[in-house]
């Protein structure tokens, strides 16, 4: 039989939350932010103090770093799944919006967009000088040689 002293009015009673708890410390797209929101109660904290750090994170159940550099190549694995914590590489999430922007950058390329730009900064502007390329029904090639 196990025996425990009865809890007084006096002492502590922690709320526990029925929902994980997710601390953020870096800066993340509010459209991420949000779902992890539908499931879970979401500390967003960036920069926090070493203390502050050790005490928010003491009170998750996770939390959410991105690593800085190539794949998990900074991060102590040992030390990690000696704490028990979860490391995830998740080298294609970013693949969508790096696609997006090369395609991005080709249509400024195509349309001469920096230089125009220079051009109304430097108050020389003159739309003709750039010409106007049409890209509807046409294949642009970027050769890397």
């Amino acid at each position: 039989t196990i025996e425990s002293a009865p809890i007084t009015s006096q002492d502590p009673v922690p709320f526990v939350s029925p929902r994980p708890s997710i601390l953020v410390l870096e800066k993340l797209g509010e459209a991420g932010i949000e779902v992890l929101r539908q499931f879970a109660d979401v500390d967003c904290s960036y920069d926090p103090s070493p203390d502050d750090l050790c005490e928010r994170i003491s009170r998750c159940d996770a939390f959410i770093v991105r690593s800085a550099g190539v794949g998990i190549d900074n991060v102590d694995l040992v030390a990690a799944t000696e704490f028990g914590c979860l490391v995830v590489n998740a080298p294609t999430a970013n693949k969508v919006a790096a696609a997006e922007h090369g395609v991005a950058l080709m249509a400024a390329m195509a349309r001469n967009v920096a230089q125009a730009d220079a051009s109304m900064k430097a108050v020389l502007h003159a739309q003709s000088a750039f010409g106007i390329l049409f890209t509807l029904e046409r294949t642009e090639h970027i050769d890397y040689d």
